[in-house]
């Protein structure tokens, strides 16, 4: 009778690993089946070749920074290995590409952990979320103030410049501040009425991540940036002929804007296109090559992650007690 009911009750949770799989791979369909022709690189030479192939490189080292830091950061809850952690990576990559602005990302890497320790890992988990934040935010808007002094691209004048500017580094330095000082969340759940004591004891677990962990997580985070941008450079360069400063300088600012800019699944390509051209403006000698490079690095960097991710999602149960072991949390 017991068997029965873990059966039944698995059962919701095999529909929803095969509902977020099928909703993945109908996404990525929806959008390199309509790009075909975008993807097509008839004046490839072999200088470009080589820069699509770096940028290709770059996929590795970007998922294998996320999953260091997010092994780092949770193991003030449980220690995992690493191939446990990219594993989870890649799973919460799957979730990620069906949530605005890829929210869920947490959900697919916590699934896969204990139950017993999914609530404490979600916590700790948001700081390694908002290292990243705070690092495309203050990147992004350094690099809005060195379009503004060299005249880069289109001109970035008008009366909503400074305020944007001014917010942008204003939400970075909270954001920051936050993150240098976790107990600020721990207060913040306290307040929150639902779900009261049970999320509390949860949020706890942050006052085990210390100074050290944090300025680690900063760091990985600056380097998972740079791939980022590089990879991003080296394809508008590649595919757009775009030169290598502006290219830089832009990429920093689609960043910036891609993840301040509520986007859906249908619509984040089309964001990072239309900000790409609308900036570059008379550096672009092919538009075409602008939204080839945005979704060739889109399918690099979260397609095919992603795919990997869903059949994680769907031959992975919680992972096995002797992949984890437990750390001293404060209660």
């Amino acid at each position: 009778m017991g068997v029965l009911h873990r059966s039944i009750g698995s059962w919701p949770l095999r529909i929803a690993r095969w509902s977020v799989f099928v909703a993945a791979c109908v996404y990525l369909y929806h959008h390199l089946a309509g790009a075909q022709g975008t993807l097509l690189l008839p004046r490839v030479g072999r200088t470009e070749l080589v820069c699509i192939l770096a940028a290709f490189l770059g996929v590795a080292l970007n998922w294998g920074l996320e999953a260091w830091k997010w092994r780092r950061l949770i193991a003030a809850v449980v220690h995992v290995p690493f191939i446990v952690a990219l594993r989870a990576t890649l799973a919460g990559t799957t979730i990620g590409l069906i949530t605005p602005n890829r929210t869920g990302e947490f959900i697919g890497r916590v699934a896969l952990l204990p139950v017993g320790y999914r609530a404490k890992a979600s916590f700790v988990t948001m700081l390694g979320s908002a290292a990243q934040f705070v690092v495309t935010i203050l990147m992004g808007g350094s690099a809005m103030v060195l379009f503004h002094w060299t005249g880069t691209g289109r001109p970035c004048d008008g009366l909503w410049w400074y305020p944007l500017l001014v917010g942008t580094f204003v939400l970075g330095t909270v954001t920051l501040a936050v993150l240098m000082r976790p107990s600020m969340i721990i207060a913040l759940v306290a307040l929150v009425p639902f779900p009261g004591h049970r999320a509390l004891l949860a949020a706890r677990a942050l006052r085990a991540v210390d100074r050290r962990t944090i300025l680690a997580t900063l760091a990985s985070s600056i380097a998972r940036y740079i791939v980022f941008a590089v990879q991003f450079t080296l394809l508008l360069h590649a595919l757009a002929g775009v030169a290598w400063g502006p290219a830089l300088l832009t990429v920093a600012v689609i960043f910036l804007c891609t993840t301040l800019i509520p986007t859906a699944v249908l619509t984040e390509i089309g964001v990072r296109g239309s900000v790409a051209m609308a900036l570059l403006g008379p550096n672009v000698s092919d538009p075409a090559g602008v939204a080839a490079a945005t979704l060739l690095l889109w399918t690099m960097n979260l397609a095919l992650p992603a795919l990997v991710g869903g059949v994680v999602l769907l031959l992975e149960r919680s992972i096995a007690r002797r992949s984890v072991s437990p750390s001293c949390v404060p209660a």
